[in-house]
């Protein structure tokens, strides 16, 4: 791994001293995507990785039902979080396939999850030990590779190692299992990757946009790709994004349709609205589902990068669910 200069991407943009970037205040709170089973991934995501049930967000007759996953819960923290989504079931569609190929409505369309999504980085306590447990349970088909990065690195003296296994879930969505010796990790879903077309592009967005910091950028050995580490604490203080763009032999083709948008907590979403209009930004004024009640809706600012990722902003207001009990599951 090549750790990069600035100046080798361009150098950091210079955002004006009164910019809106600046003075708001922000966390990237959620990502969103789909599954094929709500409870199966739960369990999944429990089971293997040690996440923990926020709240689930279902109720009879809903079209879509929800859940909130977080890598910690009842410390006194606020922590990123999945929110997962699933269709109610339909016996014409299906994750990623159709009966007959041909759904009747955008509604109904089989999900699909593209290439743009490289992976989620969740760090566990041991990382061959997590997937063992996966060849044991008979689900060795989903580890990509194992031990797939040995880095070395130095603790109170003494030469460890961090330790990167990469595996996929059920329904196919890639994670990179982190196991950390040299330092704690507060935030144990700390990044999620996403591939770019541009990251020297894209770091204009990002900085500019959504006001978030360039903590690290490098190359990988090789050349395979060039990533940027943004966000809007410390690396492993809290979720970070990683811009990766990929080599031109491996360029992102498809985003898919299955990762729904990320969700951006700010302190102003009212000047956050003036501040797009102000920039230019094609943005939409939109209603999510809440993550309180799941009968109401919360009023957001939903704005694409260049490469359409979409960000949903909303009023933010610091709240620590605890997490539930999950019957017949041991976390690690």
């Amino acid at each position: 791994m090549v750790i990069l200069s600035n100046e080798t991407l361009e150098g950091p943009v210079q955002l004006p001293g009164d910019s809106w970037a600046q003075k708001d205040t922000r966390r990237l709170l959620r990502a969103c995507y789909h599954v094929s089973n709500l409870d199966a991934a739960i369990q999944f995501y429990n089971r293997y990785f040690g996440l923990l049930l926020s709240v689930k967000l279902d109720f009879p007759g809903a079209p879509l039902q929800r859940a909130l996953m977080a890598g910690a819960a009842g410390d006194g923290q606020e922590h990123f979080q999945l929110e997962l989504r699933c269709r109610e079931p339909s016996p014409d569609v299906a994750f990623g396939v159709a009966a007959d190929g041909t759904p009747a409505s955008a509604a109904s369309q089989p999900l699909r999850l593209g290439d743009g999504l490289d992976h989620f980085t969740v760090v566990v306590p041991d990382a061959p030990d997590a997937v063992a447990g996966l060849r044991r349970d008979g689900l060795g088909h989903l580890v990509a590779e194992e031990l797939a990065a040995v880095f070395s690195v130095r603790s109170e003296g003494a030469s460890k190692q961090d330790k990167v296994s990469l595996v996929r879930d059920l329904d196919g969505w890639p994670w990179q299992l982190l196991e950390l010796h040299a330092a704690h990790a507060p935030e144990r879903l700390c990044t999620v990757s996403i591939r770019v077309r541009d990251v020297a592009a894209s770091l204009r967005w990002y900085q500019q946009v959504l006001g978030m910091r360039v903590l690290q950028k490098y190359e990988a050995t090789g050349g395979g790709h060039i990533s940027a580490l943004v966000g809007f604490t410390p690396e492993l203080d809290g979720p970070l994004l990683e811009l990766r763009q990929a080599a031109h032999d491996r360029p992102m083709t498809d985003l898919g349709n299955a990762f729904a948008w990320f969700v951006l907590g700010t302190a102003d979403l009212a000047g956050t609205m003036v501040n797009l209009e102000v920039q230019g930004e094609a943005w939409e004024k939109v209603e999510l589902p809440s993550c309180e009640d799941p009968t109401q809706t919360v009023g957001a600012a939903t704005v694409a990068d260049p490469d359409g990722w979409r960000f949903c902003l909303v009023q933010h207001s610091p709240a620590v669910p605890a997490a539930q009990p999950m019957e017949g599951v041991e976390a690690m």
